[in-house]
């Protein structure tokens, strides 16, 4: 009696196996969506933001499902579709602070201007009509406010949603914490930590090494240069020591110069 209870316990929890991935916007978020967790041994990949964006009717989300990992989950969304109906509830159910995770962050000063560059225009437009008309107001007031502008306005911002994951990470004993700057600059240390968290295939080492090379392709790219530090030659000085006052306390945790 006792090993049947035990073999069906054993069975039951080999079968759950469900991890998240976090990130933010400008993290070549989409670049793990399109290969890295499709990769990944023993998981089904679920993008459960791409489905809404692309306005696919979602009748119900199963934010749980076994042997699923889900992601990009983008923290730095606070309205939209994609954040009321996929984000918000992880956050809300605390799921995140449970469940196995995988975190991504690169330097919240290149996130800022990369992100400015998208929103004001090379970010690919929805078919979803809500999210498109956010798109639009956003592209809208991002040339409005010019990039100095609006990397001071958007740095409380990120602040903010740097804290849910600093929150998430102190209070998450198995999650794993991974940046842009490793995967571009020390590939083979990025490699091994995200390999001994998760399986991935052999093969897939060459290809994302290739991929990930950093590329110079212009304003209207969905996808600029990735390089470190790009921040220093987009903004001026008395920009960049304004966001650096604000970001101390967010740099030091993650620690960024």
């Amino acid at each position: 009696m006792l090993k049947k209870i035990y073999k069906k316990l054993k069975s039951k929890s080999a079968k759950k196996n469900t991890v998240y991935f976090i990130t933010f916007h400008k993290t070549a978020s989409s670049y793990f969506s399109d290969y890295i967790l499709k990769q990944i041994i023993g998981l089904k990949h679920n993008d459960i933001a791409s489905q809404i964006f692309q306005n696919k009717i979602l009748e119900s989300i199963d934010l749980k499902a076994d042997n699923t990992i889900y992601g990009p989950i983008r923290l730095s969304l606070d309205e939209g579709p994609i954040y009321k109906h996929f984000v918000l509830p992880l956050l809300q159910q605390n799921i995140l602070k449970k469940s196995k995770i995988i975190c991504f962050i690169r330097d919240p000063r290149d996130i800022i201007v990369s992100f400015f560059y998208s929103q004001a225009y090379s970010h690919i437009i929805s078919d979803n009509k809500e999210i498109r008309e956010l798109q639009l107001k956003n592209r809208e007031y991002a040339l409005q406010l010019g990039i100095d502008k609006y990397a001071i306005e958007k740095t409380d911002f990120f602040i903010k949603k740097f804290n849910i994951l600093i929150d998430i990470l102190e209070k998450n004993n198995n999650a794993i914490l991974l940046k842009y700057e490793d995967m571009i600059y020390d590939f083979e240390k990025f490699y091994q930590q995200i390999n001994d968290f998760v399986a991935l295939p052999a093969e897939s080492k060459e290809i994302i090494y290739q991929d990930t090379r950093p590329k110079n392709e212009g304003i209207y790219k969905h996808r600029r240069d990735g390089k470190k530090g790009g921040y220093k030659s987009e903004l001026k000085e008395e920009t960049v020591k304004i966001i650096d006052d604000k970001l101390k306390k967010t740099l030091e945790f993650f620690d960024y110069q």
